[in-house]
């Protein structure tokens, strides 16, 4: 959104604590994405580490946090405290191969120091780290080789699981993670397009039959359907204004010999966000209405929150016309108000969009890959279907490569 979400962040992590004291929770599950850049800010890395700490000494060290990397997240940065923040009880997975199982299992101990749960703490995962380099390997090949590597990977650390399970109490739960996209799952405009190696998506009747399977990446909570305890937490706050209507939670699951449950608990809103959307007269009188304090509900499109506090506001124009001076009309409809505009764009559904605000998109409008397949349609001579196919999927490795390139 290109604003600071330090405030959210913070609120949100406090309210955490209290939540985990009041639900008497014996483990936290962060299944990645803890940071959204390989190369966070001094403050973001000082909330993480500090988080930590206030975690740690409002649970007096006996409830366990376990932190999994995301795809966003640098690995080496990750590692760089791992060590120290294990004297706080909390254990961070930011990688995974065949060497690493043991570190993956987390039995999850209460007072007396008997097995209560089994974690098999598992991030995201890279191709690199699981199959080798096979020269003339079709597309396909590379997929079905990295497909059967994750699985692989989850069957063995299940496996070792079940075994510290035998040895102690059938009953004890197993909870594996994962970083990814499942077959099914639903996202949001602000989810980047994730691939392991060349695999868009992983079949979720792979996963082992673990007793909960929590998984990161996709922002919006969701239950992957017919395929058991798999959830999505998604974020605790709003990564963009198509979220709005989203209601954001953290997920608390409970294990008894009556089986599984799953509760979400709602995450208080710390910012407002609206979204409102119309030709400029429809705009204005919007605009009008929330700058006099009126119930925006009733106006916009969509909305998180009240006017009590500063408004963050994304704006969608429908106009049959280019407007070169669209920015500083919206400007001037919301000058001495609370309201600050951080998203401005036109409609591109909008039948009979002129040629002339068609080729004036702003590039910030378009995804990376909206970008490349704009740039094949303008091939004088088309494309064939097999010529194009081979380069989409160059592309999606390179873009790839380019959105880890300072995580390896």
């Amino acid at each position: 959104m290109g604003k600071s979400r330090q405030k959210e962040h913070q609120g949100f992590l406090n309210w955490l604590v209290e939540q985990v004291l009041e639900h008497e929770v014996d483990a936290v599950i962060v299944a990645g994405d803890i940071f959204d850049t390989g190369a966070p800010p001094s403050y973001a890395r000082e909330l993480y580490h500090k988080f930590v700490i206030d975690f740690s000494e409002a649970t007096n060290k006996a409830v366990p946090l376990v932190i999994v990397a995301g795809n966003h997240d640098s690995v080496a940065m990750l590692e760089e405290t791992s060590d120290l923040l294990a004297h706080f009880n909390t254990h961070v997975i930011s990688s995974a191969n065949e060497n690493t199982y043991e570190q993956q299992l987390l039995p999850v101990t209460g007072a007396a120091g008997e097995i209560k749960g089994i974690i098999c703490a598992v991030p995201f995962l890279r191709a690199r780290d699981l199959v080798g380099s096979h020269s003339g390997s079709t597309g396909k090949e590379k997929q079905r080789d990295v497909q059967d590597a994750i699985k692989q990977h989850y069957q063995v650390l299940y496996s070792k699981a079940l075994g510290l399970r035998d040895v102690n109490d059938s009953k004890i739960p197993i909870i594996m993670t994962g970083h990814l996209t499942v077959v099914g799952a639903r996202t949001s405009e602000s989810v980047r397009d994730i691939y392991i190696g060349t695999l868009e998506a992983f079949s979720a009747s792979s996963f082992p039959s673990a007793d909960y399977i929590a998984l990161g990446h996709i922002h919006k909570q969701q239950q992957i359907k017919g395929n058991g305890n798999i959830y999505y937490s998604g974020s605790p706050i709003p990564l963009s204004f198509d979220e709005l209507n989203q209601k954001k939670s953290v997920q608390v699951v409970e294990f008894d010999e009556a089986g599984v449950t799953v509760d979400a608990i709602d995450v208080p809103v710390f910012q407002q966000l609206y979204k409102i959307k119309g030709n400029l007269e429809e705009i204005s009188t919007k605009l009008s209405e929330l700058k006099g304090g009126r119930d925006g509900s009733a106006y916009c499109s969509e909305s998180n929150g009240d006017l009590s506090e500063t408004i963050w506001l994304e704006v969608e124009v429908e106009e049959q016309d280019y407007l070169e001076d669209l920015q500083k009309r919206i400007e001037e409809l919301v000058v001495d108000s609370n309201i600050e505009v951080l998203c401005l764009k036109r409609s591109r559904n909008r039948k009979g969009l002129s040629l002339v605000a068609e080729s004036s998109e702003r590039l910030q409008e378009l995804k990376a890959s909206e970008v490349f397949e704009k740039r094949l349609s303008l091939e004088p001579d088309g494309i064939d279907d097999a010529l194009k196919s081979r380069l989409q999927q160059m592309f999606k490795e390179a873009l790839l490569q380019a959105e880890q390139g300072d995580k390896l």
